[in-house]
């Protein structure tokens, strides 16, 4: 069955931007409410847009209302999608808020310098806690107002305190680009080994779900319910991890004495999960 496409006008889905991201930002392109929005394309009460949108009949018609490709979204559908072979660990990898909507952490580096700031679909991962282009710990809440960073969201707002990008916090308006950030250098100097391999871990977490497969160390490629065993284990940080207040002077008087890279580390173990196809 094929829709007409009926709302134009619509921003462009930037790489790697997570569905939630989108819909808020579209809302606000067309100065609508995200649940004004959600109800013209038949998502009323959906909760988690980035899952939504893995299944193929719900994303066929959105991508028909709004005009959008059939490789829209196409990073986002791939690592959401084969959630589905995580069974109960898939809840235990993805941010959500108790209501059940998306929950993210953000690089405020990458807020800052994105031309368009948006969410990425791998800011969705509570394995994802540090941001491989910056060097820099990912943060989940306004550090002004320590709102949680929640979407989708409505922007637009008729009284007058409508957010203009996603890099400000929708719940007081502050930038996120401001916001303190935490770099730990080029080999993730100034953290513990056991710290340094589950933020690498991380990462290859969202590499094996894009590629469709585990790789541990030099061992035979594994299925991906590989993951679940890993995260019953604890080796993908999924769990709270918290930089003790020791430590985070330690690195910001290494960057003030040094720079960010300046200060020789113990030789970076080997990182137990890893992946050849390609990470996000």
């Amino acid at each position: 069955m094929t829709h007409e496409r009926t709302i134009f006008s619509l921003p462009e889905v930037l790489p790697f931007e997570s569905p939630s991201s989108w819909f808020t930002r579209s809302a606000l392109g067309q100065g609508i409410s995200l649940r004004q929005l959600l109800g013209a394309v038949g998502l009323e009460g959906c909760r988690d847009l980035d899952w939504a949108l893995v299944d193929e009949a719900t994303f066929g018609r959105v991508a028909s209302l709004c005009g959008l490709g059939g490789d829209t979204f196409y990073v986002a559908r791939r690592v959401m999608g084969r959630l589905e072979f995580l069974g109960r660990t898939r809840p235990r990898l993805l941010l959500s808020a108790p209501n059940g909507t998306p929950r993210y952490r953000i690089c405020p580096v990458c807020m800052r310098k994105d031309r368009t700031p948006h969410a990425y679909i791998h800011w969705r991962f509570s394995c994802w806690r540090y941001c491989p282009d910056h060097m820099c710990l990912m943060v989940d809440c306004c550090w002004v107002c320590n709102a949680p960073i929640q979407l989708p969201a409505t922007m637009f707002r008729a009284e007058g305190r409508a957010r203009a990008y996603l890099s400000q916090c929708l719940s007081c308006g502050k930038s996120h680009a401001r916001g303190p950030v935490l770099h730990l250098g080029d080999e993730l100097q100034g953290i513990s080994i056991i710290q340094r391999m589950l933020l690498k871990n991380g990462r290859a977490v969202l590499a094996s779900l894009y590629a469709g497969y585990v790789q541990v160390t030099d061992a035979k490629v594994a299925p991906l319910s590989r993951i679940s065993k890993l995260e019953r284990m604890g080796l993908l940080g999924t769990d709270r991890m918290v930089l003790n207040d020791e430590l985070r002077v330690s690195i910001e008087q290494r960057e003030l004495m040094h720079g960010v890279s300046g200060a020789a580390d113990a030789q970076t173990p080997s990182c137990p999960v890893s992946s050849s196809g390609a990470a996000p």
